[in-house]
């Protein structure tokens, strides 16, 4: 598989781009949904990078909101489904 964005790219580079142009544009709030997973010493590239990008928004943008969100599992959860192969009927 050809991947065109390293890890990198995206979750610091791609956050910091994005938080660049909302400050430019005088935004006065900026919300950025991560992984509760992020986490600078994670054995996971894609979580390092993320936690470096959450580092640089808070540095870049400092009244922004980080949001870490987490798999949440419940009563006919497309996600578990989605894993498992099973199609979801309503």
């Amino acid at each position: 598989m050809n991947r065109n964005f390293s890890a990198s790219d995206v979750h610091v580079k791609g956050l910091r781009d994005i938080a660049a142009a909302c400050a430019e544009s005088n935004v006065s709030r900026f919300i950025h949904v991560s992984c509760a997973s992020a986490n600078s010493k994670s054995q996971s590239l894609i979580m390092r990078s993320r936690a470096e990008g959450e580092e640089m928004l808070r540095i870049d943008f400092p009244n922004s909101v980080i949001v870490k969100a987490s798999t949440l599992f419940g009563h006919e959860d497309r996600f578990l489904r989605a894993i498992g192969g099973t199609t979801f009927i309503h």
